[in-house]
């Protein structure tokens, strides 16, 4: 929750009006439980933070914003989550040992931090049975973005395409615009399932920052799936009924846990062909 302190004090040359105001909502109520107190030569903010944030503290004098030189304490980014977060401001300090005011307003502010990740995903495709390795990588506060790569690490040079006619026999247009260039091949056996896939998209966070928080992403790009069959000349020819190639869409969730961040999505390239994949990586900060 955001909330403001207004308490009496008065000390020497100082004479503070500190307020506090009912509570305002904020998501997951963040910031709970804030009061002020003079503290020799300083004014102390406490506070409790119920998970990690970046906190400011905004001050108001007379209702007008000022911008203090002497902050210290629990503030700034990557704040832990914790009871009794105390903020200081060295006021005599930083006026001169001066310092009168009638209406003086804290406000303690937190916002959930940009989280940077890296995982090692896997994609997996169980009709026909086929795996992909690659990186999944971005960066997300309450909304971010993410790009994605994966691919098969099989490649070969292909020689044409290759199917079957209804007589079982494999045959191979060498140029589409002459019929009588098809010729059968005998296939060896030997197959290699090629594809790769690039991806981009956004995330958006479900849950206010906790040590354990959810993510859903979303997105597309560009992907290509071909099943390769080895001719018993050497010539490696791509299948046609099992190749695709045309718009990836990209879609999951993301669940990180301290530095621990895990995912499960799917993907399909073309609406044909599809995999389902799994993460496994480091949250930064």
């Amino acid at each position: 929750m955001k909330k403001t302190n207004k308490i009496y004090m008065k000390r020497c040359k100082i004479i503070v009006f500190l307020v506090c105001l009912t509570a305002l909502p904020i998501h997951a109520q963040r910031v709970t439980n804030i009061r002020a107190q003079q503290e020799g030569r300083e004014i102390a903010v406490y506070y409790d933070l119920s998970a990690d944030a970046n906190v400011t503290l905004q001050i108001k004098i007379d209702g007008k914003k000022i911008d203090p030189q002497r902050l210290s304490g629990d503030l700034g980014r990557g704040v832990p989550s914790g009871e009794q977060k105390r903020i200081a401001w060295q006021v005599l300090d930083e006026k001169d040992g001066k310092f009168k005011a009638q209406n003086v307003e804290f406000s303690v502010q937190a916002n959930a931090p940009w989280r940077t990740f890296v995982l090692a995903e896997a994609g997996i495709s169980p009709m026909p049975f086929q795996y992909s390795a690659g990186l999944m990588a971005g960066a997300v506060s309450r909304v971010g973005a993410y790009v994605k790569a994966r691919s098969s690490w099989q490649f070969a040079a292909t020689d044409g395409t290759i199917r079957k006619d209804e007589n079982g026999w494999y045959v191979s247009p060498l140029d589409a615009a002459l019929s009588d260039a098809e010729m059968p091949y005998y296939v060896s056996g030997k197959t290699k399932n090629m594809q790769w896939l690039v991806d981009a998209g956004v995330m958006v966070r479900l849950v206010e920052p906790a040590k354990t928080m959810w993510y859903v992403y979303a997105g597309g790009g560009y992907g290509v799936r071909r099943q390769l069959l080895q001719t018993h000349d050497g010539q490696w020819l791509n299948y046609a009924p099992t190749s695709f190639e045309g718009i990836s869409v990209d879609a999951g969730c993301m669940m990180t846990y301290k530095h621990l961040a895990v995912s499960l999505g799917a993907n399909t390239i073309a609406f044909k062909y599809a995999e389902i994949q799994v993460g496994i990586g480091y949250v930064f900060n």
